[in-house]
């Protein structure tokens, strides 16, 4: 299949405001998974597509699948609407499974809290931030230290990201690109806790338009923040995770304090409540015993 065809689809989705990082990933997912089941170029039949996504299928994780077959379906359309294939083929999208969400026990979130504090700096101030308020690890990335104003919020605007260079004519392969967030709801405000606050305060010789991170101009991009935060890990004796755990130990904690889920919708930028409840409510074993004590025997015991 020609490149100039990927090139005018990725154009087209340029045009309707697709930000740069989406269309990067695009290009990447177009290239390595959606043009290779095209095994006959743009005379590959409905069967052989079926055929070669069912293999897919067997080895991909469910949510890596169901988005393989969203951006098919989505190339499929174009394909035909620009008369590069006569027949409309949409291929079925599975339900996508609830996932279960990886958390840090109690005695974990301790251990680290504990390093995190007595090793205070910019970085493991991050840390911190993030498992207080589920900011995303690009979003830290970008994050400047005017982000957290004189009352204690800290404001959300950007996130930060290293993409696939669209622009053939340059040597890089990669780019670093900051952009608005992934939706308009992850662009928001969110209180922090008092002594988080505080403890923010006490940073040394603090640079207003310095990022977070480092309280430099140089900001630490998100693949740097997780091999740094491993090694934290490892430094705690805790069994290696992914960044974006602290992320989900934020929002499990959040609902076994009894937030309201519309609030802790809103800090975690979700573009909307459903999210938040798919993912959370009920997502581990304690909420489902604390849930389940408060059944009492109606009759009286003699």
């Amino acid at each position: 299949m020609q490149n100039a065809i990927i090139d005018r689809f990725l154009l087209e989705k340029k045009l309707e405001g697709v930000k740069d990082s989406t269309l990067s990933n695009y290009s990447y997912k177009l290239t390595s998974s959606v043009v290779p089941c095209f095994t006959n170029g743009l005379n590959t039949t409905e069967e052989d597509l079926y055929n070669t996504i069912s293999q897919k299928q067997e080895t991909l994780k469910n949510k890596t699948y169901v988005d393989f077959i969203v951006l098919m379906n989505d190339f499929l359309g174009f394909l035909h609407k620009r008369d590069y294939m006569s027949k409309l083929i949409q291929l079925p999208c599975p339900k996508m499974k609830k996932q279960n969400i990886e958390i840090f026990s109690e005695k974990e979130k301790a251990q680290l809290e504990e390093y995190l504090i007595d090793n205070i700096d910019y970085f493991n101030f991050g840390v911190l931030l993030a498992l207080y308020t589920g900011i995303r690890n690009g979003e830290l990335s970008a994050c400047k230290n005017w982000w957290i104003n004189r009352d204690g919020i800290l404001y959300v605007k950007k996130t930060l990201q290293r993409v696939k260079d669209l622009n053939k004519n340059t040597e890089t392969k990669t780019k670093i690109v900051i952009t608005d967030p992934k939706s308009d709801s992850s662009i928001r405000e969110i209180p922090l806790p008092k002594w988080l606050f505080e403890l923010y305060l006490k940073l040394p010789n603090k640079n207003e338009n310095a990022y977070l991170l480092t309280n430099t101009t140089e900001f630490i991009e998100p693949r740097t923040i997780e091999r740094k935060f491993k090694k934290i890990l490892r430094l705690c004796g805790i069994i290696k995770k992914k960044f974006h755990v602290l992320r989900h130990t934020f929002a499990t904690n959040c609902v076994r304090l009894g937030i309201d889920i519309k609030t802790l919708a809103e800090l975690l930028g979700h573009s909307n409540v459903k999210i938040t409840l798919d993912r959370y409510v009920h997502s581990d074993i304690m909420i489902k015993q604390e849930s389940m004590q408060r059944l009492k025997l109606t009759r009286k015991s003699r």
